[in-house]
């Protein structure tokens, strides 16, 4: 394995040192170790093969997090030109977005809990629309569910003032075995709210 080092000049005042042992061609970009979020465009050194110096540097854009990704485009509609996920040609079709997931999820009642595809047609009616896309649809639940759950357990914020995602995303299903905690969270959810409904019912 052949090491090379590598010598970048992070700052005009000042140089550092890093290690790769990636194979390497003239113009190529290299990752280094010690510094895994540098990564260098270089060119060979005339006095040493093995080392080589900086030509340019970029730095990885920072991870949004699930709240950056609530902030999309507005909602808005298309006339399909040809099918599309189960959608006929000639059909508007509604695109949503996460915000508009989040305002609708808040409509359904506590204890109440609707299929992903009863949730778009709701959407798609109050829109004038042939259909919602289910697509993007599943994508932006995603991020909502996401995002409420990152709320709730980093920023502990209360789940009654978060979009309740789990009366719409049901255990076992693609979209929650896609999400990044236990499906199990999704089901205690929908049988407290349960219990908490029938509870309420008897006390009328």
């Amino acid at each position: 394995m052949t090491l090379i080092l590598v010598f970048i000049q992070a700052h005009p005042s000042h140089f550092a040192v890093g290690v790769s042992t990636e194979q390497w061609n003239q113009g190529n970009s290299i990752k280094t170790r010690g510094f895994p979020s540098i990564i260098c465009t270089v060119q060979q050194s005339e006095e040493n093969q093995n080392f080589i110096t900086s030509h340019s540097m970029t730095m990885p854009r920072a991870k949004k997090t699930w709240k950056d990704k609530m902030a999309t485009k507005p909602p808005h509609h298309v006339v399909l030109e040809k099918d599309f996920a189960g959608v006929k040609s000639g059909s508007k079709l509604h695109i949503s977005s996460p915000q508009e997931i989040a305002d609708e999820l808040r409509k359904i009642r506590p204890g109440e809990t609707v299929s992903l595809q009863q949730f778009r047609q709701k959407i798609a009616q109050a829109q004038a629309c042939d259909a919602t896309c289910p697509v993007s649809t599943s994508i932006f639940l995603r991020i909502v569910a996401e995002y409420a759950w990152e709320e709730h357990n980093e920023r502990n914020v209360p789940l009654a003032d978060l979009p309740p995602f789990w009366r719409v995303v049901e255990p076992g299903t693609p979209l929650s075995k896609k999400l990044s905690f236990d499906q199990t969270w999704i089901a205690l959810q929908r049988e407290l709210e349960k219990d908490f409904s029938v509870a309420k019912a008897g006390r009328a």
